[in-house]
C-alpha cells in the first residue's frame, strides 16, 4: 500500500482527497522548484482522476469544496495559509487503538463554529478508489483570535473515534477533517505549507482482519498467517475446525499483536489430518474476538492435500487405503471417550487352525489399534495408558484371564506414548521354510496410546 503513494495515479488522489497512506505527515518525496510545481500538479492530478473516474476541473471549480470547509478556511482551501486542522504530534509517531481521544488544533475564520469528524478511509490496491467512513460524532469547533490583530483564529479540540468498521480493521488511516468532506473535495492540510499535507494516525485494532496465509501450507503442514495493524493488547491464535469443534493450530501458543504492521502467527497443521478442505479462522483469545476471519473470502478456508512423503502421514491414524513398505494398509477411526481410536489392518497371509489343520488364508488381518493424542491424565487407572504415569512399564492380567504388557515413553514407545502387547496362541512354521506348523505363546503388538 505505501509503495502505491509514490505512484501518479495515487499521489494525486491524495494531494486532492487527502487520502495518504503512509504514517509520517510530511511530504517525503523531492521537492519541485515552484514554478514548475503547478504545471506538473495539475497534469499529475488529472492523470490520477482519470484512473478513478473522477472529474479535474479548474480552479475556479474547486469551489465543490464542502461548506464547512468553506465556513473554516474563508473559501477553498489550496495552500493552508488561511485555515489548518493539526492532530497532536503524539499521535502521528505512535499507532494508537481504535477508540482513541485524538486532539486536534484548529486555524481558521475567526468567530465562526465548524463541525469536525474522524474519519477512516483507504486506497483500494485495485483501482485507486477511495474508501472512506466517519468514525466520530460531529464535533463542533470555533477558531478565536489571540490577539485583536490576528487574522486567523486558533481552537483545540477532543475527538473519540469509534471502534472500527470491519472493513477497516486491517489497514485503518484517520484523518480529521471538516464533517462534510469527501475524496473530491478541498482537504485543509495540516500547516501553512503548501507540501505537508493532511496529518493522518494509524490505527491498532483488537480486530484486525486476517489477511489468510503468507504462502500455502508446506507438505509437512508449517504455515505464517498473517494480520495487519493487531493491538498488543491482545494474543491471536489461527485454528482449524474439525467436526464441530475447532482446533488450536499454534507453533508455540497464541502470539501477541505486533501492533503497527505485520504480526506473524506460525502454525502446524496436525499429524494425520486427511486431504478435504477445512475452515480456518484467526481469533483474539484475550479479548474472545472470534470474526477476524472474513465470510466469504479465500482465507476462511483451506484445500489440503495430504502427501504420504509428509511427516503428517502417519498408517496409524490416517484413516484410508494405503500402500506403504510394500505392505496394503487400512485404517479407520472413530470417537473414543475423550479423544479417537484407529484400528489399523493390514494384507496378510494368516494361518488359521481350524478342525485339526492350519489353513492359509489371505485377507486383512488385524494389526493394532491407536489412541489419537489426549491429555495423560485422562488414562490415570488405565494400564493400556500406563495409568497416566510417566514413564510406565508393567505386566497385568486382564479378567478374561489374558496377560497384557506396557511401556511408556521408551525409545520403542517414544516420547508421551505407550505401547501395550498382548499374550496371544499363534501358528509358526516348525522350521525355516517349513509347511508344517505348531501353536506357540508369544507377545503380539496390539495398542499404542498417544498423548498431548
Amino acid at each position: 500500500m505505501v509503495k502505491k503513494f509514490l505512484s501518479a495515479a495515487a499521489a494525486a488522489v491524495l494531494a486532492l482527497g487527502g487520502a495518504v497512506l503512509h504514517r509520517a505527515g510530511r511530504f517525503t518525496g523531492t521537492r519541485i522548484p515552484m514554478k514548475s510545481t503547478k504545471a506538473w500538479l495539475g497534469a499529475v492530478i488529472a492523470a490520477a482522476l482519470a484512473v478513478t473516474g473522477l472529474a479535474f476541473g479548474s480552479p475556479a471549480a474547486q469551489a465543490t469544496a464542502g461548506e464547512e470547509t468553506i465556513k473554516l478556511c474563508g473559501g477553498v482551501p489550496t495552500d493552508g495559509s488561511t485555515c489548518s486542522i493539526a492532530i497532536d504530534s503524539q499521535f502521528l509517531t505512535t499507532s494508537p487503538e481504535e477508540g482513541v481521544t485524538l486532539q486536534v488544533s484548529v486555524r481558521g475564520v475567526p468567530g465562526v463554529t465548524v463541525s469536525l469528524s474522524a474519519i477512516v478511509y483507504e486506497v483500494r490496491d485495485a483501482d485507486n478508489r477511495v474508501m472512506f467512513a466517519p468514525l466520530s460524532d460531529p464535533v463542533m469547533v470555533t477558531p478565536r483570535k489571540v490577539k485583536a490583530t490576528d487574522t486567523v483564529g486558533v481552537a483545540r479540540a477532543s475527538i473519540k473515534t469509534r471502534a472500527l468498521p470491519g472493513e477497516y480493521t486491517s489497514q485503518a488511516t484517520i484523518a480529521v477533517q471538516p464533517s462534510d468532506w469527501r475524496p473530491v473535495r478541498g482537504m485543509v492540510l495540516n500547516s501553512a505549507d503548501r507540501y505537508a499535507g493532511m496529518d493522518r494516525v494509524s490505527l491498532v485494532s483488537k480486530r484486525p482482519r486476517d489477511r489468510g496465509f503468507e504462502a500455502a501450507p508446506t507438505k509437512d503442514g508449517a504455515f505464517t498467517r498473517l494480520l495487519y495493524n493487531a493491538s498488543s493488547s491482545g494474543r491471536y491464535s489461527v485454528q482449524l475446525k474439525q467436526g464441530t469443534k475447532w482446533v488450536p493450530l499454534d507453533a508455540n501458543g497464541p502470539v501477541q499483536g505486533a501492533g503497527a504492521g505485520i504480526t506473524k502467527l506460525r502454525g502446524q497443521l496436525p499429524v494425520g489430518l486427511v486431504s478435504g478442505r477445512y475452515e480456518m479462522r484467526v481469533v483474539n483469545v484475550t479479548h474472545g474476538e472470534t470474526g477476524l476471519t472474513p465470510v466469504g473470502t479465500p482465507q476462511q478456508f483451506m484445500d489440503w492435500k495430504l502427501a504420504m512423503d509428509s511427516k503428517l502421514f502417519n498408517v496409524y491414524t490416517t484413516p484410508g487405503t494405503w500402500d506403504l513398505n510394500g505392505r496394503k494398509w487400512r485404517t479407520t477411526c472413530e470417537a473414543y471417550s475423550a479423544t479417537e481410536r484407529c484400528r489399523t489392518e493390514i494384507w496378510a497371509t494368516q494361518i488359521l487352525y481350524q478342525a485339526g489343520t492350519f489353513n492359509r488364508l489371505d485377507g486383512w488381518a488385524f494389526n493394532n489399534l491407536t489412541y489419537k493424542p489426549s491429555p495423560r491424565a485422562l488414562w490415570k487407572g488405565n494400564p493400556v495408558g500406563g495409568n497416566g504415569t510417566v514413564g510406565y512399564k508393567g505386566e497385568w492380567t486382564a479378567t478374561d484371564g489374558r496377560r497384557w504388557r506396557v511401556e511408556c515413553d521408551t525409545a520403542t514407545s517414544g516420547r508421551n506414548g505407550c505401547r501395550a502387547y498382548a499374550m496371544a496362541k499363534v501358528a509358526e512354521p516348525v522350521s525355516a521354510g517349513a509347511t508344517t506348523y505348531r501353536v506357540v505363546d508369544t507377545w503380539l503388538f496390539n495398542n499404542i496410546v498417544q498423548f498431548t
